[in-house]
């Protein structure tokens, strides 16, 4: 069977013309070479993929990296600059809130402007005008030109139209994010009866994984441009986590009290006498993970370098549930560097059996002088994202959070 998305060596160049002069000597620069200076912006670059009918995908990447051209294309908003795309089946979209909404116009009138503009009948509108305002739950204001709304009520109806249009494949660009979270789930909700019912194909740019963990199946990873991953949900989300952690040790350090902790979200500092080089998660066949069973078995390892000379060492390990709740702070004992310590090694930490609930926990690593836990070599406070999947009801009864984890010194690498 054909996808209904088919994406082949896509990429979109805008050029962008520098700033008009705003002194006389960039206005006599600029009559001198006889145009303004043109540089080239490669928001897409050689971009490849397919989704088949009924896929809900999520597309992912920081800001910048050509998300939101990339929706443009596939709506029709924009052409390619080279390579080929193709769309099969009527589609709708949420890329722009103010996109198709005249101001001057109610909310009404912009229901039946946008319905007529996708090609339905001023009848077939009627017949779905009902269900489009009781979803947008605008009450009286469906009467009032729309250039009184809020963001959030402008959220409310274009998504109103979109998904009552009953499209084929549905474009959505963070446009719920604005919306309130009551108006977020009844969305989320409809959207997985569209698909449940009519197998309609989704493709949803966000930057929120948990979204994702949720309603997505299939993830599209795109940086700079390129294409970095495209493929199954939870290997994505592996992928993307890793290269997020890569980057936590080359934070800069913050020389602060341990007195201030308590006031960061996240962050890294310490004295620097020791430096955590790296930390990976590993599964059971030591290979490199974020996603871990719950009831299997927890393994990090966290490599140092020692700086100047100390005098002894510890390693704390913290775990925090995603919604902020401690769930385990375990500090190594004297016995970690009992045969003194080396310039450079790793500190592997084990959690077995790991008897945490499903969901989403944010991981600390902290080495400070030994029995001194305020004297702080390296703290890597939060910067780590790992997801615990398994069913509930494995996990004992008389299982705590407050977990103990053994520590043991590896060869230095």
């Amino acid at each position: 069977m054909a996808p209904v998305v088919e994406v082949e060596h896509l990429s979109k160049v805008y050029r962008v013309r520098a700033a008009p002069p705003s002194t006389l000597k960039e206005m006599l620069l600029v009559n001198f070479r006889g145009r303004r200076e043109v540089r080239e912006v490669r928001a897409l670059d050689d971009l490849s993929f397919s989704v088949q009918a009924g896929s809900m995908v999520g597309i992912l990447g920081s800001n910048g990296s050509g998300k939101s051209t990339l929706l443009r294309i596939l709506a029709g908003a924009t052409q390619p600059t080279a390579g080929r795309v193709a769309v099969r089946g009527r589609t709708g979209s949420l890329i722009d809130l103010t996109a198709g909404l005249q101001p001057e116009l109610t909310g009404i009138e912009n229901i039946f402007l946008n319905t007529s503009v996708l090609g339905l009948t001023r009848r077939e509108t009627r017949r779905r005008l009902d269900a489009i305002a009781d979803f947008a739950e605008l009450g009286h204001y469906i009467h009032s030109p729309i250039r009184y709304y809020s963001s959030g009520m402008l959220v409310r109806l274009a998504f109103s139209i979109a998904v009552h249009l009953e499209p084929e494949i549905l474009l959505v660009d963070e446009a719920l994010a604005v919306g309130d979270a009551y108006f977020q789930s009844k969305s989320f909700d409809r959207m997985r009866q569209l698909r449940r019912t009519r197998r309609t194909t989704m493709l949803v740019v966000t930057h929120d994984h948990q979204l994702v963990e949720e309603i997505c199946d299939e993830i599209l990873w795109i940086e700079k441009g390129r294409l970095r991953y495209w493929g199954n949900r939870a290997a994505g989300l592996d992928q993307i986590l890793l290269e997020q952690h890569r980057r936590a040790s080359s934070l800069e350090m913050m020389k602060l009290s341990m007195e201030l902790v308590h006031l960061l979200l996240r962050g890294r500092f310490g004295n620097g006498d020791v430096l955590i080089r790296g930390t990976r998660f590993l599964d059971a066949a030591g290979r490199p993970t974020c996603t871990f069973q719950t009831g299997g078995r927890f393994c990090v390892e966290i490599e140092y370098e020692v700086q100047r000379p100390i005098e002894s060492m510890m390693c704390a390990v913290g775990i925090e549930r995603d919604d902020g709740l401690t769930c385990t702070l375990v500090y190594s004992t004297d016995a970690l560097f009992s045969g003194g310590i080396p310039p450079r090694g790793v500190i592997r930490a084990v959690v077995d059996p790991f008897d945490f609930l499903p969901g989403r926990y944010r991981f600390s690593v902290g080495l400070s002088k030994a029995g001194q836990p305020a004297e702080v070599y390296d703290l890597h406070l939060l910067l780590y994202l790992f997801r615990v999947e398994g069913d509930e009801s494995a996990v004992p009864t008389s299982a705590a959070y407050q977990q103990k984890a053994s520590f043991t010194v590896l060869a230095a690498t």
